[in-house]
């Protein structure tokens, strides 16, 4: 029996090591996605500790860490990863979005654009970038990175609707209206999106009054309700 304890013991640490960082991260990321967030963080701690270079366990850890507002472990984290890797542009985008949490704008911008610098073509770093200018009320440079965002990935919709909501400031009713129209288009491409949208209208009715009264608009509004004219897979953010 004892010795049948002692095998079984070394067998479980065989298997220990011969798992190695990669197997503990992969292990966090499939809990993670199935949301079981304590547990994938200790198989995010395992990778660190069984390879301290590990960049993305570092980045996925804190972005966890972000989403429980524990922001300076959080930044910790995305530090470290940047220090291992200057060109991992997802750790400057998380990093950003600390500060972005914390209303901490300019470092927030400065985060986007060095993961702009190292990857010019992420519409994740433009969007974001131009939520930091618009919550600074800089209106024109938040509307060129929705702008360059949209032109990157055109089926986000949030995009399309922040520039109607910039045109919307501007008095610009032609404009937002045509915005409009292009985020409702881009998040009639599946349901949540479409639900998403019309619940964010129906929480701000303040938002896009420049057009709310307008035929267009109520038009657009019943194709959005409708939804889409068939079952799609949920989008992630770009």
């Amino acid at each position: 029996m004892q010795r049948m304890i002692i095998v079984t013991a070394l067998l479980s640490i065989v298997f220990q090591l011969s798992c190695g960082a990669g197997y503990y991260y992969r292990k966090g990321v499939e809990l993670d996605d199935r949301k079981e967030y304590d547990e994938a963080m200790q198989y995010y701690d395992r990778a660190v500790a069984s390879d301290p270079a590990y960049v993305r366990a570092y980045n996925d850890r804190g972005v966890i860490r972000k989403n429980r507002k524990a922001y300076e472990e959080a930044v910790a984290d995305f530090d470290k990863a940047i220090e291992l890797d200057a060109t991992f542009a997802k750790a400057y985008i998380n990093r950003g979005n600390c500060h972005m949490a914390q209303r901490r704008y300019d470092r927030a911008i400065e985060d986007y654009d060095r993961a702009i610098a190292v990857e010019p073509s992420s519409a994740v770093a433009h969007y974001n970038r131009g939520n930091g200018y618009l919550k600074k009320r800089m209106l024109r440079k938040a509307d060129e990175d929705f702008a360059r965002a949209a032109e990157i990935d055109p089926g986000f919709y949030r995009t399309h609707y922040n520039r109607a909501y910039i045109y919307g400031l501007l008095y610009d009713g032609k404009s937002a209206l045509a915005h409009f129209e292009k985020a409702v288009r881009a998040a009639l491409a599946n349901a949540d999106d479409a639900a998403e949208l019309d619940r964010h209208l129906s929480e701000n009715p303040g938002n896009l009054a420049i057009i709310r009264g307008s035929h267009e608009f109520s038009d657009l509004m019943k194709e959005l309700r409708k939804g889409p004219a068939k079952k799609t897979e949920a989008r992630q953010a770009p």
